[in-house]
Order: structure tokens, then C-alpha cells, then sequence
């Protein structure tokens, strides 16, 4: 006789974005949004290709991964799509389809905190004061795109509709609704105060690691805090693939590191703001 034991977990997704088209940065943006509410949604990485190949190093990282579902955010070749389902085996490779959402056909679980999510996730973990509460920086449809997508990358977002309303009201939250660098700069400097505990909607998509971890000699932990400052794909797709070179025990939920654009690297005001969210959150700080 033999036993036969099940375990849950969620579904794992593998996004193929292709760097040299123009349209790249609003692809990121998709793949930021749509996993921020999915069950271990952060831990669905993105995977550059040009098309027709991917690097040996990224198909070993994504043999490792072993995907459900790879989306391919724009055309691969018929080639590339037979090999992802010979050598990955996933359960489909998933094109892009006219007048269509770039991806989703098979909804995972969402998730939406609750006060015992929160404590899990804050950086005082135990019952002490300050309560945890989550910081949710929205932004208005007429928002300034750097804005909106350093939102997106770095914190997450709950846009304001009824259902994330109505989980928002149960849980203890600030609201910021952003519109451009300067709503986005008093959001961080009312962020800064210490006696606040927050938690980002972005952490609550990392509350389970990933099933593996990549080498990275430079890797920030709970006292190391990255700064990515760039403004190429390399730049954006490290921040967000980052969760997979943490190896810090039980640290893959911490907010550790931010991606940058240079012009707001530039921006003496934003980065005064910035350094007093920091100075709450690290000692250390490291450039990338």
C-alpha cells in the first residue's frame, strides 16, 4: 500500500517580456498589477527574450521555477513556444490575443489582508505598539506615468473600487491618492514618522517564499536596503525578479529594496523625502 499526500500552493506564472519593443514599460506595468493581489503573485518572475530564444542562464532559471502557465506578453516564435512546452512541460504557453487582456485566462487565488496578515508581514512582528496599518499610495487616472509606475514596481496599489474598498475598511489603512511627484513626495514624508508601523500591499503578495533562491553577492537583507537606479529594462527587471536572491530566512516579504528612476534620483526635493522614508526603514543602504 503506498500514501499519497497533497499539498496546496499557488499557481506559478513565468512572464515573457521582449526588451527591444517600444512597449516594454507598459508590459512591466501589467505584470506589476495583475500579481500584486494573487496568492505569492511576487514570486512570478519575468523573463526577457527577444523573441525567438531565451539565454541558457534564464532557461535554467526557469526550469527551476517550473511554471504553470508561461504568458508571453508579445509574438514568439513557433519554435521558442514548442521548446518552453517540451523542456518547461507547463500547463500552457499563452499568447497574446486581439482585443483581449494581456494575460489571465486562469485566475489564480487572490489575497487581501487581514489584521492577521498584517502582523505577519510588519517589521515588528509581535504584539507591541505601534498596530501595523497598510499604506496604500493610489494613483488618479490622470496621474504622471514616473509616478505611477514607481507606485506600481515598488509598493503596490489597491485601485479604488468597491470590492478593495470594502477590504480596506475592515483593516487599519492610510489612503494616498497620488497625482504627481509632489503628492508622491508628501506621501513618503508622512510615511517617515516613526511612530508608524506600515505595511505595503506589495508584501502581501510575498508572504510565501519562493522554492528557490539564486546566488547574488550583494544581497539585501532585513538591514540592507537596495537602491536600483536606472531607467533600462536591466534595471526594472532586477527589482522585480530580486525576491529570488534573498536567501535572509523569513525576510522574502520585507521591503528591502526600490527601483529609481533617474529623474527622480535628480530631484534634490524627492530625494530628501525619500531619505527620511529610509532613514525608518534601514541603516544601510546599497546602490545598485
Amino acid at each position: 500500500m503506498s500514501s499519497v499526500f497533497i499539498n496546496k500552493r499557488a499557481i506559478r506564472f513565468a512572464f515573457l517580456v521582449n526588451p527591444q519593443n517600444e512597449d516594454w514599460p507598459s508590459q512591466l506595468d501589467a505584470i506589476c498589477e495583475y500579481n500584486v493581489d494573487k496568492w505569492s503573485g511576487r514570486f512570478n518572475p519575468v523573463i526577457p527574450t527577444n523573441g525567438s530564444e531565451l539565454t541558457p542562464d534564464w532557461w535554467r532559471f526557469l526550469k527551476k521555477l517550473d511554471p504553470d502557465y508561461v504568458f508571453a506578453t508579445s509574438t514568439i516564435s513557433n519554435d521558442l513556444r514548442d521548446r518552453l512546452k517540451a523542456e518547461i512541460c507547463p500547463i500552457d504557453v499563452e499568447l497574446p490575443k486581439p482585443n483581449q487582456p494581456p494575460f489571465g485566462y486562469n485566475e489564480p487565488i487572490f489575497v487581501a489582508p487581514n489584521s492577521q496578515t498584517l502582523a505577519k508581514l510588519s517589521r515588528v512582528p509581535f504584539s507591541l505598539p505601534p498596530p501595523p496599518q497598510l499604506a496604500n499610495l493610489y494613483c488618479d487616472y490622470t496621474a504622471d506615468d514616473a509616478v505611477r509606475r514607481f507606485v506600481t514596481l515598488n509598493f503596490g496599489s489597491y485601485p479604488n473600487v468597491v470590492y478593495w474598498n470594502n477590504v480596506l475598511d475592515k483593516i487599519p489603512h492610510l489612503d494616498f491618492l497620488l497625482d504627481n511627484k509632489a503628492d508622491l513626495i508628501t506621501a513618503l514624508s508622512d510615511l517617515s514618522r516613526f511612530e508608524l508601523n506600515i505595511v505595503y500591499p506589495v508584501q502581501v503578495s510575498a508572504l510565501n517564499g519562493p522554492t528557490f533562491y539564486l546566488d547574488y553577492e550583494h544581497e539585501h537583507s532585513y538591514d540592507v536596503f537596495g537602491l536600483i537606479v536606472g531607467d533600462t529594462f536591466q534595471e526594472q527587471l532586477f527589482s522585480w525578479n530580486k525576491v529570488f536572491y534573498c536567501r535572509t530566512e523569513n525576510q522574502t516579504h520585507r521591503l528591502n529594496h526600490l527601483w529609481l528612476p533617474t529623474a527622480f534620483a535628480n530631484d534634490a526635493e524627492f530625494m530628501r523625502a525619500l531619505g527620511g522614508w529610509l532613514r525608518r526603514m534601514t541603516e544601510k543602504c546599497s546602490l545598485v
